[in-house]
């Protein structure tokens, strides 16, 4: 949880709280499974006013693009997750969000770019690595190749031995490179 949003919780309720940040916290308090999550952080977007801050704005656009995601509304949650980082430009984990988003919307060149930024600033988080090596076998050959192969090893080495994502992403890699033995045995 951000810093401003866990302020907003502790703010007591008897201080008459706005619109925005009592919906804000009615989708924070629930999974982003939950379609009333998607409902609450809309309203919070639609009651939001700039004496709520560009902070709050943007972790408003991310409960909803959570939410988003979980119902597999990848291109409305990339839309939303671009602007949570206008307003939060330095928030890794929307980048990583937003990677994820594009690439399951099939937008392997910008989910690439996320990603690569992501990996830039947090280069010790194997989830940052796995979805570069995503992106790159999405993208085909030639990235599909030495680039995607050195990604999931890097994931491979942060995430342990206990996750398979990495190899079945190295298998993939050499199957897009057309090398099906090696892949079998990843």
């Amino acid at each position: 949880m951000s810093p401003a949003l866990a302020l907003a919780f502790l703010l007591p309720a008897a201080a008459s709280a706005s619109e925005f940040l009592e919906n804000l916290r009615r989708a924070a308090a629930r999974d982003p499974g939950d379609p009333e999550r998607l409902e609450f952080a809309t309203r919070a977007l639609r009651a939001w006013a700039p004496s709520d801050g560009a902070g709050l704005l943007a972790q408003a656009h991310l409960s909803r693009a959570e939410g988003e995601i979980a119902a597999y509304d990848d291109s409305a949650a990339e839309e939303d997750l671009t602007k949570a980082l206008e307003s939060d430009p330095r928030n890794d984990r929307l980048l990583l969000l937003r990677g994820r988003a594009r690439l399951r919307g099939g937008k392997a060149e910008g989910a690439q770019r996320d990603f690569a930024q992501y990996c830039a600033s947090r280069p010790d988080d194997g989830e940052g690595w796995l979805g570069l090596a995503e992106a790159r076998i999405a993208r085909g050959l030639p990235r599909a190749d030495k680039p995607a192969l050195d990604a999931a090893a890097k994931a491979a080495r942060l995430l342990g031995d206990g996750d398979s994502r990495p190899r079945l992403a190295e298998g993939r890699s050499h199957l897009a490179a057309g090398r099906a033995l090696k892949a079998l045995a990843a």
